[in-house]
């Protein structure tokens, strides 16, 4: 029997929130922006190819949690990209200058309908209350412009831990920053690796946020809850504690 529920962790991108345009669209403005003319398709492919690339070897191992190490990865990604598509380095200053002010300016992202008023329910409800999130060193400045930090009690962000989930580093941090024993936490996000599996490894509870129904369950090990909204969650999380 697991224990009760005190604390409450969220996934950010596609749990919380999204980018109100695409992370791969973002990607072909930049290169556009810098006069590359090639076919958009090549670009997103290249983008995506090295993105798996990037997931997996960064999953395996840790950095110095600095925003200069941060910068160097995500630039390092991007110099893969461009030499995957026969292109020139001498973009990438330009490219990186674009692509970085896109995703550095909070406005690019917004908030699923549900997200405010799952974390100010929890809130209410005594949880302990935060975010642990594969995200870029800007992650707190995003939760300020879109309301979330006055109901958050941690904001753990990969660059700033020097690992990405599901690495047992970025959810000890989370374990840490609740100040309560992993099983009485419960991660919930939309990827089965890196938020339930991930969660699962560390000790903590987890759930899966499946917004559209169509997140394969093949691996989805047995007994882990899913919802389709936050509220969903919400109202399941809240049966499971001892603080109301």
């Amino acid at each position: 029997m697991r224990d009760r529920i005190e604390a409450v962790s969220l996934d950010m991108g596609y749990t919380l929130g999204h980018p109100v345009r695409s992370a791969l669209d973002i990607y072909v403005e930049g290169f556009r922006a810098v006069g590359v003319d090639l076919p958009e398709e090549e670009i997103r492919r290249a983008t995506l190819e090295a993105w798996n690339s990037r997931a997996q070897t960064w999953a395996t191992g840790t950095w110095k949690p600095t925003p200069e190490e941060d910068r160097r990865k995500v630039h390092e990604s991007r110099r893969r990209v461009v030499l995957a598509l026969g292109l020139p380095e001498e973009i990438l200053p330009d490219l990186n200058r674009y692509i970085d002010e896109q995703f550095a300016d909070p406005g690019v992202y917004t908030l699923f309908p549900d997200a405010l008023e799952c974390v100010r329910r929890l809130k209410e409800a005594g949880f302990i209350v935060g975010i642990t999130s594969n995200w870029s060193w800007h992650l707190p400045e995003v939760c300020d412009h879109l309301g979330l930090t006055p109901y958050l009690d941690f904001i753990v962000v990969s660059a700033r831990v020097g690992a990405v989930k599901p690495h047992p580093r970025i959810f000890q941090e989370t374990i840490d920053q609740a100040g309560v024993p992993p099983a009485k936490i419960v991660h919930v996000g939309d990827d089965i690796r890196n938020d339930v599996i991930g969660a699962l490894k560390a000790g903590m509870q987890a759930a899966l946020l499946d917004r559209l129904g169509d997140i394969p369950k093949d691996e989805l090990p047995e007994g882990i809850p899913v919802f389709r909204t936050l509220m969903d969650f919400t109202e399941w999380v809240c049966g499971k504690s001892d603080l109301r």
